[in-house]
């Protein structure tokens, strides 16, 4: 009830006398109104609940979601790491060549009599004769800057001997070692190398033979027969060329110039687990990719980490990171992350596989860019890496969704009779309706096993219909766009008194209503159907929606307001001796009303209850539960001494009234135009005197 004081205070008369030795006292009445009020269904009914039609009469509208059923395999998060260990004998060293020249003038110089005669014929035609014994001569093959030492357990050092001499030379014999010394690396005699010819040799380096970035390469001895008495050009530049190669190199530890180099090229496939359905696509709400690295190599690598069938706004899904070089004796780490969040993902494995859903692929690269400085490995040097996916979510996929199967017990509140007690009502008619929104892009077929509603967990009180424990078929909803929210299936079902007792279940005022339902995804197909989609966000809604004609019968149906009250714009003096507050109603409802008043301290604790044996009188009804005249009633609430004191403590009041319908069980019927005007009186004894 909306309350408003309207205190009018009526001032006591005083009479001048002639003076008396004693205060004369006396008792006048005083009638004072003291508050109205309208109380209309809006105070008995949540106005949000109420509609009426034409005629004015009156209906509870509500609707509720009862449930809200997602995939939970959708929504958990999915993770994966690949880990790979990258080891030095995998690097490539590269090819290493070096070359060197020894001319005909220097051989000639260490000819004695013959090779001076060569010199001086130098751009002549003539015979070049015969001479032994020439060496030992040493040279350096400089590979410094290349490396500076390695132990191979493989590897291969190639010679070429180049004779670009106008004669054979025979009895070659040489050598190649570490500038440093120990044993040589190679010894050879070669017993012919004709005029012009290449000559070819080679050896394994491996049972981690050391090379070093200078080898003394060392010519021990060489004969020729010269020209066999054959005039030939002599030209002392010309030389022979010593080509030496280091090839296909597996080190166990090296100081060297490393080139650029692949380190790692892994791809890898990546399975969404545990879904047993068969997605084609599907597109990221939300998730990182990360690369976690662990380096002892003493330069800079780069590792490129990328999923090629992620592509966001046609580009890509690549990120690249950076492992700094490692400390001499040390380790470098490098941690990066990458938000995947909006990437459309393609499921179907790598190019040129078929039948194959709920699989992405990573391509894992990682390289060396020469930095040209030498740096120390070792076969114990290693980089650890550990690449994957974290928390990857899909806000939606496509494909087929397999089979599958929710089983619920969905608790919903029920507000629909809140602020209403009633001993028993009586509906005369109730017509609920249940509401299923299907957002997946697949049929669902749903079984409703029961229905239970309880009033403060008690009075349980079961839902019979003919459409319990039946099939019902919720047709699949349609993506118009992909992103937006889908257009869903919809199942309705109606509830009336003719096919369920639900009037019944909500003449017993529930405030929980429980529904056990099992929801079978697929069940119905034949064949898989790659067309479907399924949305995080977007599951199966079901609604609950209710229409209650306000035509029916109740027995104490109770409902109460508080105000305000302020003793003192009632008795500003404190001269209350006792009195009566009237209660004059005017009442357009087609029910008896009784009204008892409860005062309130200030901590809202209850002092006493005005109470009054008579009625607030209904209206006059006709035959068929309407009101056709508004009745009047005076009902005075007597205030004794005990009530007086108490109202002088009271700051609330609560008007709680009650009422049963005219002639129950006969029902009547409600209007958005009923009311009960209200005028609340005090008729009050005040004590005078002078």
């Amino acid at each position: 009830m909306k309350f408003r004081f309207l205190l009018i205070f009526i001032a006591s008369s005083l009479f001048s006398c002639k003076p008396e030795p004693n205060t004369a006292d006396w008792e006048i009445g005083v009638l004072s109104p003291i508050l109205n009020s309208r109380i209309d269904i809006q105070d008995i009914i949540v106005d949000s609940l109420l509609t009426s039609n034409s005629n004015n009469q009156l209906s509870i509208v509500y609707r509720n979601k009862i449930a809200d059923l997602k995939f939970d395999r959708v929504s958990e998060g999915f993770n994966k790491s690949f880990e790979n260990t990258v080891k030095l004998q995998t690097i490539d060293l590269g090819t290493r060549v070096v070359k060197n020249t020894l001319s005909l003038g220097t051989l000639a110089g260490s000819a004695g009599i013959a090779g001076a005669i060569i010199i001086i014929n130098n751009g002549n035609n003539s015979a070049i004769p015969a001479f032994t014994g020439i060496g030992p001569e040493s040279f350096d093959l400089d590979a410094s800057d290349f490396f500076e030492s390695m132990t191979l357990t493989d590897g291969w050092l190639v010679i070429e001997i180049d004779n670009g001499l106008p004669i054979e030379l025979t009895n070659v014999q040489y050598l190649m070692q570490n500038q440093s010394g120990g044993s040589p690396i190679i010894s050879r005699t070669v017993p012919s190398i004709p005029a012009g010819a290449l000559y070819k040799d080679s050896v394994q380096l491996n049972n981690n033979v050391t090379i070093e970035g200078e080898i003394n390469a060392v010519l021990q001895n060489m004969d020729t027969p010269g020209s066999n008495g054959n005039s030939v050009l002599i030209d002392t530049s010309d030389a022979i060329n010593i080509k030496v190669t280091i090839k296909d190199l597996v080190p166990s530890s090296a100081t060297a110039i490393f080139p650029n180099q692949i380190l790692l090229q892994d791809t890898s496939d990546t399975e969404i687990e545990d879904f047993n359905g068969e997605l084609t696509s599907m597109h990221v709400g939300r998730g990182k990719m990360f690369l976690d690295a662990k380096s002892t190599i003493e330069d800079e690598i780069i590792f490129v980490y990328s999923i090629p069938s992620a592509v966001e706004n046609g580009v890509g899904l690549i990120f690249t990171e950076t492992v700094p070089p490692a400390p001499i004796g040390g380790f470098s780490t490098s941690y990066a992350e990458k938000d995947i969040t909006g990437y459309d993902v393609d499921l179907t494995g790598q190019p040129g596989t078929a039948g194959i859903f709920n699989t992405f692929f990573t391509i894992t690269d990682g390289r060396i860019d020469s930095s040209g400085n030498l740096i120390n490995l070792s076969l114990t040097d290693s980089v650890f890496l550990n690449t994957g996916i974290i928390d990857l979510v899909a806000a939606r996929g496509y494909g087929y969704l397999g089979l599958d199967t929710l089983l619920t017990k969905e608790e919903t509140e029920i507000d629909l009779f809140d602020g209403i007690e009633v001993d028993a009502i009586d509906f005369d008619e109730v017509k609920l309706g249940l509401e299923i929104y299907n957002y997946i892009g697949a049929p669902i077929n749903a079984v409703i096993n029961t229905v239970e509603s309880t009033q403060n967990q008690l009075n349980p009180q079961l839902l019979t219909w003919a459409s319990l424990n039946q099939t019902l078929t919720i047709p699949a909803g349609v993506e118009r766009s992909p992103g937006l929210k889908p257009e869903p299936g919809l199942l309705q079902l109606n509830l009336d008194k003719a096919n369920s007792n639900i009037d019944e279940l909500l003449e017993t005022q529930p405030d929980l209503i429980e529904f056990d339902l099992s929801a079978y995804l697929n069940q119905s197909l034949v064949a898989p159907d790659y067309n479907q989609f399924v949305y995080l966000d977007y599951g199966i809604e079901t609604y609950i929606s209710a229409e209650i004609p306000l035509y029916f019968s109740a027995t104490n149906m109770l409902f109460s307001d508080t105000s305000e009250f302020i003793y003192t714009n009632l008795d500003p003096s404190h001269r209350l001796e006792g009195g009566d507050i009237i209660l004059n109603g005017d009442n357009n409802f087609p029910f008896d009303i009784g009204l008892e008043i409860i005062l309130l301290d200030s901590n809202k604790i209850a002092i006493d209850t005005l109470n009054s044996l008579e009625i607030v009188e209904s209206g006059l009804v006709d035959n068929n539960g309407t009101v056709i005249s508004t009745v009047k009633s005076h009902i005075p609430y007597s205030l004794d001494s005990e009530a007086v004191e108490n109202l002088k403590n009271t700051e609330y009041m609560v008007f709680r009234a009650s009422f049963s319908t005219t002639n129950a069980p006969n029902k009547v019927r409600f209007y958005a135009d009923s009311f009960l005007d209200i005028i609340l009186s005090a008729d009050l004894n005040l004590r005078t005197g002078s």
